[in-house]
């Protein structure tokens, strides 16, 4: 029996070129419906309702696996593009054990929304029948449409029309996936923000240590009202099943089953956030997001017990007497044996589930946030900044971050 593996991923995450890179990488065939719609009928996408569209797609799938079997040289076939309802998804199923066929990966390629849209302003589109090319999928001749010779131009989609499309994916997509599942041997979501070696790296490294995500370890403990001086809050605790840490959310408003919920991930910074510290910016970033959701009237704050970056009190004070005498925040973690950055948010995909919320606006500076957040499967729709401005006493700490760890900050060099 021949393996299978299937990539999901929203138009625009790059799932084609993860395909094409693990076909090579684990020897497979690749079946990508994207490429067979390019050369098909253009009228082939058009009116039909999602279950005459899914046994159409299917017929002209089960043709290419067909195909592919007699080829003895491959290891299996790998998909993308397809299935992308649950209606397709069954009847893949179906062709896969008609075939002797066992799905042995499902990655979801998790790509923020931000990111789909500076790749949708690569494409090309042809101006005669609408068929769209990039750099997973380029014409055989630069600037001409394979199928009717027609001129490609840039494309023009609205941003509010990929955002439609996006979520429209985003419903369809969660049915899939949950389905696939239950059908693979292994399963998990990777960030689709990352460069494309990353990302296929990271792939890889799931599937060699067999991860399979279908496990909740946070459930909340308990809920009351919270009034504080930036507004009116609900607060909801955590608690772990494993190793019985807790973290703790505030809810403005009612999130349960909204998309683009304004959301702060925050980890926790006793000297900044309890006793006013100078040193950092983070009390400032926690309560100017407070005020922020407060202002929206709904939105979360996703509160993480994770001081220094997640190093504990007790090494963070002694890196604060490292910095003392010249050292920088990532020196001096360094110095004390430790990285520079420890911090986790596997927390976070189960609060926003218990809270129902689809998708979130983050606010942060800190790219290596969004990776880590859509490599767990997080939906991240917006990238919203949360910038204070330095002090005397921060100016170098926030300098490092913005030099050492990337950090988007405009106000230190």
């Amino acid at each position: 029996m021949k393996d299978a593996y299937i990539i999901l991923g929203s138009p625009g995450s790059g799932k084609t070129n993860q395909a094409i890179l693990l076909a090579e990488k684990l020897n497979l065939s690749h079946v990508s419906w994207g490429k067979i719609l390019r050369g098909r009928e253009p009228n082939i996408k058009i009116q039909l309702d999602n279950k005459k569209r899914a046994y159409l797609i299917a017929r002209i799938i089960e043709k290419e696996i067909i195909d592919l079997q007699n080829n003895a040289n491959t290891e299996g076939i790998i998909f993308d593009g397809f299935p992308r309802r649950k209606s397709e998804a069954v009847l893949l199923i179906k062709m896969l054990e008609k075939h002797s066929l066992k799905l042995k990966g499902l990655v979801n390629i998790n790509a923020s929304l931000c990111f789909i849209k500076a790749n949708f302003k690569k494409r090309l589109v042809c101006s005669l029948c609408g068929r769209t090319y990039d750099y997973t999928i380029a014409p055989d001749k630069p600037g001409i449409c394979d199928y009717d010779k027609g001129k490609l131009v840039k494309e023009h989609m609205s941003e509010p029309k990929i955002k439609s499309e996006f979520n429209q994916f985003l419903e369809e997509n969660q049915e899939t996936y949950d389905f696939l599942k239950n059908h693979a041997n292994h399963f998990f979501s990777v960030s689709g923000d990352e460069d494309d070696i990353t990302t296929f790296s990271n792939i890889i490294y799931k599937l060699k240590n067999g991860v399979r995500e279908n496990y909740q370890l946070y459930s909340k403990q308990s809920s009351a009202t919270l009034p504080t001086k930036f507004g009116v809050f609900i607060i909801n605790t955590y608690l772990s099943q494993v190793d019985y840490s807790f973290h703790a959310a505030l809810i403005k408003g009612d999130v349960r089953g909204k998309t683009g919920v304004l959301t702060r991930v925050h980890s926790s910074c006793m000297t900044g956030d309890v006793f006013g510290s100078l040193k950092c910016d983070c009390g400032q970033q926690l309560h100017l997001s407070m005020r922020k959701i407060n202002k929206e009237g709904c939105g979360v704050i996703i509160y993480l017990f994770q001081e220094g970056r997640g190093i504990n009190i007790i090494n963070k004070v002694n890196a604060y007497s490292l910095q003392a005498v010249g050292l920088d925040t990532i020196e001096a973690n360094e110095q004390l044996g430790l990285p520079g950055e420890m911090r986790q948010y596997r927390i976070v995909k189960d609060i926003l589930a218990d809270l129902g919320v689809k998708s979130i606006r983050l606010l942060t500076n800190n790219p290596d946030k969004i990776n880590k957040l859509t490599d767990l499967g997080t939906v991240i729709e917006d990238i919203e900044k949360i910038e204070c401005k330095p002090n005397i006493e921060n100016e170098k700490y926030l300098s490092t971050k913005k030099n050492r760890m990337g950090h988007k900050l405009s106000y230190v060099k």
